[in-house]
């Protein structure tokens, strides 16, 4: 990518969405469309794995952040990175090969920045789950002086590998342990991990504070799926007194990510329909 930017002048942004449309293709062809699962045990520490406590990946992230410092302040080619990036074509009249160094800045943050977002490939290991509750505690104590509360979302399997369901998001506030800490649920996102939405709510019902209602295509509630999330055991009590906030979503938008069509009509038909559906259920069930 960095040549083709180097060679051509291409604007980056061009070049590396083309890469990735390109990269993408070529991964659909080579695995005929398939999926690639799990990688090598030795390999599985780098992702989840720790030295004297300390998380590899932190490790990791401390010697690159070094390894770049050093890198851009004692070497010849940080000096010119600097360079180019001010201003390329004084670089250029200054005697600087700026062809290579915008292919090495570019090879050097393919390696740096290609695994963000990766998973490990392999299921969560209790390791993992006590460096997030520990995480969660202690941003939990820090919201706490501000009056803030902390809400744990579930979310479905193609956006996360650690809290996927109401089940697991309910041990995780429990293993964090701090009160501010509590279950927010999303329909959209049960419609995919639970035996129903409903099953879900009532899975969370002693720690659920918020919930996110839609359709399964994050359309209008009360247009189908939603008629079924209906309960026939009553949340506690305490979510009852207190009132239960939710949302309905913002269907109408187009500029969700890989959404080109829209999933409502338009905002009468949200605020129109989808609204009283649930205000009459909540009302039903003593939410508000």
């Amino acid at each position: 990518m960095g040549l083709v930017i180097a060679l051509t002048r291409a604007h980056p942004i061009l070049v590396t969405l083309s890469m990735m449309i390109f990269l993408r293709g070529l991964g659909e062809f080579l695995t005929r469309g398939g999926d690639i699962s799990g990688c090598p045990s030795f390999i599985a520490p780098i992702g989840h794995g720790s030295v004297l406590g300390i998380p590899v990946p932190l490790l990791i992230l401390i010697g690159c952040v070094l390894a770049c410092h050093v890198l851009l302040s004692r070497t010849k080619l940080g000096f010119s990175a600097y360079m180019v990036g001010s201003n390329i074509e004084s670089a250029r009249y200054s005697g600087i090969n700026t062809r290579k160094v915008l292919v090495l800045v570019y090879v050097l943050s393919g390696v740096i920045f290609g695994g963000i977002g990766e998973r490990t490939g392999v299921p969560p290991t209790e390791a993992e789950y006590d460096n997030i509750a520990k995480a969660l505690d202690a941003a939990a104590k820090h919201a706490r002086t501000h009056g803030i509360q902390l809400g744990v979302e579930a979310v479905n399997r193609y956006e996360n590998h650690l809290i996927n369901s109401a089940q697991r998001a309910v041990v995780m506030v429990e293993r964090a342990g701090a009160e501010n800490i509590f279950v927010h649920l999303d329909t959209y996102h049960m419609n995919i991990e639970e035996k129903g939405a409903a099953n879900g709510i009532l899975i969370a019902r002693d720690h659920l504070k918020y919930i996110h209602l839609s359709e399964s295509d994050r359309g209008t509630p009360a247009m189908a799926m939603c008629r079924g999330t209906r309960s026939t055991q009553p949340l506690p009590p305490s979510a009852s007194r207190a009132g239960l906030p939710w949302r309905v979503s913002s269907t109408c938008r187009r500029r969700l990510p890989m959404v080109w069509r829209p999933v409502a009509r338009d905002m009468e038909e949200v605020m129109g329909n989808g609204l009283p559906f649930l205000r009459n259920n909540a009302e039903q069930y003593s939410l508000i």
